[in-house]
């Protein structure tokens, strides 16, 4: 006749040292047999099977103002997608921000045509004004720094500028691409081409680059977050 003695960590693993006290106290209880390999065998599968960061942040922990604050530029300029999401209890059982991808892009598409049109021109265009004029969002900056369109030839920005009055006047949005990983020289080719879009085309084309901007940015808040 036996029993069993089962070890569980404190929660989330913050004090991985008792664990290994646990560990030796369980040890306590086995057979006689081979005691130190028993031993040092519990401790290996304790420490290895719970173990956690000791830093970082919990989604399900942040309230809805931490929250907001957090995910509410991931859609530029559109912080109720994130209060919604909140408000639906949509992060919950989330382990990181990238998994907010979904539950905020159903939450765009089903949001109909008048707020998806303003979710698009809440966006800058590329290279534009608001890019020479430093008063972009953190994240655009970023983004077009790191796509070069911060270092335009003259030639090129002229061109930026004409494509983007061209396509705001045809569309009634801006041009929008998610940067990231481009090179400004691409990104001017895949501009010259979607000018001649039609609307309904170009219209699902700039949600789906921003559905896509969107997931990337969360996957750059990846690390802060206890997965």
């Amino acid at each position: 006749m036996g029993f069993r003695i089962e070890v569980r960590p404190p929660y989330l693993g913050h004090h991985p040292k008792l664990l290994n006290w646990a560990a030796h106290v369980a040890a306590l209880f086995l057979p006689d047999r081979q005691p130190n390999l028993c031993k040092q065998g519990l401790i290996r599968y304790v420490n290895r099977s719970y173990s956690y960061p000791t830093e970082g942040i919990m989604i399900a922990t942040l309230d809805r103002n931490e929250f907001v604050s957090r995910f509410g530029g991931v859609y530029e300029h559109t912080p109720w997608v994130a209060e919604k999401c909140f408000d639906q209890n949509g992060h919950l059982g989330l382990s990181k921000p990238s998994d907010l991808a979904g539950a905020f892009s159903h939450l765009i598409e089903a949001s109909g045509p008048e707020l998806q049109m303003l979710l698009l021109r809440a966006h800058p265009d590329l290279a534009g004004k608001l890019a020479r004029g430093g008063t972009l969002t953190a994240e655009s900056t970023s983004e077009q720094a790191g796509a070069g369109l911060d270092a335009c030839t003259e030639a090129e920005f002229e061109e930026f500028t004409s494509l983007n009055t061209a396509y705001r006047e045809k569309f009634g949005f801006p041009f929008i691409l998610a940067v990231k990983g481009r090179h400004r020289t691409e990104i001017l080719e895949n501009f010259r081409k979607r000018v001649h879009n039609d609307v309904a085309t170009e219209f699902r084309e700039a949600l789906n680059q921003v559905h896509q901007i969107a997931r990337l940015r969360l996957e750059a808040l990846n690390a802060d977050y206890l997965t």
